[in-house]
């Protein structure tokens, strides 16, 4: 490498400029005892990857990165890494993510974006994913899902939201399904309440039509199958036997 600078026995000291083998720029800025150190800036091949501080030769505080010429990051470094409060980017230059950095992965707080600069997801992360609580949002704004997460997926008390950003489901998930007590919300208005297992529902539910119960018993998933009991609007029974996927038993019917 070559260099051009002050030298003081033998180490630049102050304003200096580093070079490769093939005379290409690799470092502007300031040294300390041959050093980077203060504010300077980083090249790759001629091309620039980082200008901001550096202390003990390594890339320290607050700066920006660059990638193929194009801003990638801005915000707070720790010897090389993403570390603090930042803010990434698309290659197009959008911005993908502001919030805390560890180990150059999200972490903590922070807000991810879609490319056309809509929120994607607010919330906390852990080691680059969704992870505890937060908010996430389809490409045209629409909200998808409010509640719980754990490696990214849906786990725990949550609120599932279908495109057009209305509730389908509200209840507890594990690894992104439902699972246990939630209730259902149709498109026609109804509600159906059951317990869940791997996102399909188990024993019995409890449908509820212009809110009030419609149908109390058992279900092969969502169809009522099995002994169950219709309800009529003002609360009476109309009938109580069994169903087989969905149609009423019509020995039931003779008695």
């Amino acid at each position: 490498p070559m260099y051009r600078g002050t030298l003081e026995e033998g180490l630049l000291q102050g304003k200096g400029e580093e070079y490769d083998e093939d005379g290409l720029l690799t470092y502007a800025g300031n040294f300390v005892d041959g050093l980077h150190s203060g504010n300077g800036s980083l090249y790759e091949a001629g091309v620039l990857v980082y200008e901001g501080q550096f202390s003990n030769g390594e890339i320290n505080g607050m700066g920006v990165a660059y990638t193929d010429g194009v801003i990638c990051y801005q915000g707070a470094f720790v010897e090389g890494v993403y570390e603090g409060s930042g803010t990434a980017y698309y290659p197009s230059g959008a911005k993908a993510y502001t919030g805390s950095f560890s180990a150059g992965l999200y972490e903590g707080e922070g807000t991810e974006y879609h490319e056309n600069g809509k929120v994607r997801y607010k919330g906390t992360f852990s080691e680059g994913v969704y992870s505890g609580e937060g908010t996430e949002y389809s490409e045209n704004g629409q909200l998808r899902y409010k509640g719980a997460y754990v490696n990214g997926l849906y786990e725990g008390e949550g609120t599932a939201y279908d495109e057009d950003g209305r509730m389908c489901y509200k209840g507890t998930f594990s690894a992104g399904l439902y699972e246990g007590s939630g209730t259902l919300y149709l498109d026609t208005g109804d509600q159906i309440q059951a317990e869940f297992a791997a996102g399909v529902s188990t024993g019995t539910i409890q449908w509820y039509h212009g809110g009030r119960l419609w149908y109390d018993g058992g279900a092969d998933d969502l169809t009522p199958d099995g002994f169950g009991t219709l309800y009529l609007e003002n609360g009476k029974v109309i009938y109580a036997g069994d169903f087989d996927q969905g149609t009423l038993d019509g020995a039931w019917l003779l008695t």
